[in-house]
């Protein structure tokens, strides 16, 4: 039955689901509460985000820094990504539409670049989005999928692809997942997370080989997704969550609790491939983000975080600035200050017209 373990949710259609065992309500998670607050409630708008404002990270560290987070609404919590010291953040659930991207650029500090996906166009309101923020001038680096169904749903609102330099000329693909709520209790939206990865495992045979990460919110548990299942036994991925312990993290450390009353889960994951495990010294989860619902993944690379130069543009203070100093380059200094005298000496003199006020 492909409704087995839906509860009252309504499941998402999808043409084949894997048949897999089910798990019980109780193991709720922060999709349960998106079913109880829909995308246009006050979780995912928030005009005054500023009371979440807290210091700034304060970072000598020249490691490459990755956080990968569910933001929920990152114009609702800009303001407590904006202090945190990293190189790229990868987003699961930014919620926001385009004619917000200036709010957001207001908000994050001047050097920092952004790009986000288009949102989920099946759901009513503004829901899903995948995206990745770069600081320092760092630019957004996004590679041509090379499996034709993979660039079908690239930036549709469930998978992202991008690509980060974390020690000079040596580079990481990225590939960011939002996946289908309530994966744990209904196999139609664990079917469709599970053909996003399937999707993702035949790009990443056909692209280049190099180091490659896959990352994100599933919305589900491992189990639930047999592909990434296959893909860890035969040793193509390893699951970073599940061996913490070797970075100075917590083995099967906890990701994600919607509430006081639910059970903390782990949702959130990062399966790297052999090439990209190498790479990585370090890896944490952060329960002190105060992003509501999912904490943050950390990695941190081995080695340091390129640094390259670039060329900083001066816009002019008015055009008029811009005139006179094209004239300079073309008429010269003295050439100016002799029009200059020969516009005083053309001036009128005025004529006096007052009266005396005594004939002598």
């Amino acid at each position: 039955n492909a409704n087995q373990g839906c509860s009252s949710q309504k499941c998402e259609s999808i043409d084949q689901v894997p048949q897999t065992q089910s798990t019980p309500q109780c193991e709720s998670t922060a999709q349960d509460t998106k079913a109880i607050k829909p995308p246009n409630s006050p979780k995912h708008n928030n005009t005054d985000p500023k009371p979440n404002r807290c210091p700034i990270e304060h970072r000598e560290d020249k490691r490459y820094i990755l956080d990968i987070a569910n933001v929920t609404n990152i114009i609702t919590n800009a303001y407590i990504l904006a202090t945190r010291g990293f190189d790229a953040l990868l987003i699961g659930e930014h919620s926001i539409s385009p004619k917000q991207y200036g709010d957001l650029k207001n908000i994050f500090p001047k050097n920092w670049s952004f790009h986000l996906s288009e949102l989920d166009e099946e759901k009513a309101g503004q829901t899903a989005g995948t995206g990745i923020i770069t600081t320092n001038n760092k630019r957004v680096i996004q590679p041509k999928a090379k499996n034709k169904n993979l660039d079908k749903i690239i930036n549709k609102g469930r998978v992202g692809l991008y690509c980060i330099e974390v020690q000079t000329n040596i580079f990481c693909m990225l590939y960011i997942i939002y996946g289908h709520t309530n994966g744990d209790i209904c196999d139609k939206a664990a079917g469709r997370t599970n053909n996003i990865c399937s999707i993702i495992a035949q790009d990443m045979q056909e692209q280049d080989p190099g180091p490659k990460l896959i990352s994100g919110d599933g919305n589900a548990s491992v189990y639930r997704l047999p592909v990434i299942q296959d893909m860890i036994t035969s040793g193509k991925i390893i699951d970073i969550g599940s061996i913490a312990s070797m970075y100075g993290g917590i083995d099967n450390d906890t990701t994600c609790k919607a509430n006081a009353n639910c059970k903390a889960t782990r949702k959130d994951y990062v399966f790297a491939n052999p090439e990209a495990h190498s790479l990585i010294d370090k890896f944490e989860i952060d329960h002190r983000s105060l992003i509501p619902v999912h904490d943050v993944i950390r990695i941190t690379f081995k080695g340091e975080a390129p640094i390259h130069s670039y060329d900083a543009v001066q816009l002019p203070k008015s055009i008029n600035d811009v005139f006179k100093d094209r004239c300079i380059d073309i008429y010269g200094e003295a050439n100016i200050a002799s029009a200059k005298i020969a516009r005083e000496k053309k001036k009128p003199k005025i004529k006096s017209t007052a009266k005396p006020l005594f004939a002598i």
